[in-house]
C-alpha cells in the first residue's frame, strides 16, 4: 500500500512538472539568455506589451516587487490576451489565480475600461491533450527510493528554473544541465528520471508549436487598435516556431525590457 501512494504521488508530481515546468527547461535549449518581457510596437505603431510567465507560486516578496514593476505597463494597456488556463478566475480576479497571471488580475481589479480574451479557443481540448501528454510521459518503479531521489532532483532544477526566472531570464540548456549534473543521483536513478517522457517529447514540442501558430493567428484576427499585454507560459516564447519569431515574422517589433534583474 505505501510504495502505491509514493508511486501516486510520484505520477502527480511529474505531470506537473512535466506540463508546467519542462516547457521552460525545454524552451531554452540552444538559447543562452532570453528576457522574459518585451515591449512590442505593431506595423499601426500600436504598443503592447508581451510576457512569459512561470506557473507557479513565486513567493510574496517577488510578487510584491513584481506588482510595483508591473503596475505601468498594465496601467497602459487596454486589451489583455492571456494562454487561456484558468480563464474564468482571470475574468473573475480569483485568488487562486497562480504565477505572474494573479498579479496582472490583482492590477486589474477595478479596470473598467480593459477588455480580457483567451488565446486559445477550446481550452478543454487542450486541458485533454495535456492530460494525455502527462499519462503518456510517466514511467512506473517500485524501487521506493529511486523515487524519492528523483522527486528531489526535479524539485531542485525546477527551483532553479524560476531563481532564474526570477532575474528576468531563461536559463540556457547547458546551465541547467550542469546544475542538473551536480546534484547526488546514483545513474540507475538519473536513467530512470531522464527516460520519463522522452518518447512523446518530439510529440509535445510539435503541441506547443501548434498553439503557438493559432496564437498569431488569432492575434492577426485581432485589429489590436489599443494598447494591449499578453501573457502566457514563458516556454512559448524561444525557438524557430516560438512566438518571438513568429510575431517577429508577422511584423511586429520586440524590444527586451528588463524588470527584475540588474540593468
Amino acid at each position: 500500500m505505501k510504495k502505491r501512494i509514493i508511486r501516486s504521488v510520484w505520477l502527480l508530481v511529474l505531470g506537473f512538472i512535466f506540463l508546467q515546468g519542462s516547457d521552460l527547461v525545454a524552451a531554452a535549449e540552444n538559447y543562452k539568455e532570453i528576457s522574459v518581457f518585451y515591449k512590442i510596437t505593431t506595423k499601426k505603431g500600436v504598443k503592447g506589451y508581451l510576457l512569459g510567465s512561470v506557473h507557479e507560486g513565486l513567493g510574496k516578496t517577488f510578487c510584491k516587487k513584481s506588482k510595483k514593476l508591473l503596475k505601468k505597463y498594465v496601467d497602459e494597456s487596454c486589451d489583455f490576451f492571456f494562454e487561456s488556463a484558468a480563464a474564468g478566475a482571470y475574468c473573475e480576479f480569483d485568488k487562486s489565480v497562480y504565477g505572474i497571471e494573479s498579479i496582472i488580475a490583482y492590477l486589474l481589479q477595478g479596470r473598467q475600461d480593459c477588455k480580457l480574451y483567451s488565446l486559445d479557443t477550446n481550452w478543454k481540448l487542450v486541458e485533454k491533450k495535456g492530460r494525455a501528454f502527462t499519462e503518456r510521459s510517466q514511467t512506473y518503479s517500485d524501487d521506493i527510493k529511486q523515487i524519492e531521489d528523483c522527486l528531489k532532483v526535479q524539485k531542485k532544477v525546477l527551483d532553479f528554473v524560476i531563481k532564474n526566472y526570477k532575474k528576468g531570464i531563461l536559463a540556457d540548456d547547458e546551465k541547467i544541465q550542469n546544475f542538473s549534473s551536480s546534484l547526488k543521483l546514483s545513474e540507475k536513478s538519473r536513467s530512470f528520471m531522464e527516460h520519463r517522457g522522452s518518447e512523446v517529447k518530439d510529440e509535445f514540442a510539435l503541441f506547443i508549436e501548434e498553439r503557438n501558430e493559432a496564437w498569431i493567428k488569432k492575434l492577426n484576427e485581432h485589429k489590436l487598435d489599443n494598447p494591449f499585454f499578453i501573457i502566457f507560459g514563458a516556454g512559448h516564447l524561444p525557438g524557430k516556431k516560438g512566438m518571438i519569431s513568429l510575431l517577429k515574422q508577422e511584423g511586429f517589433v520586440l524590444e527586451p525590457i528588463i524588470l527584475w534583474g540588474k540593468k
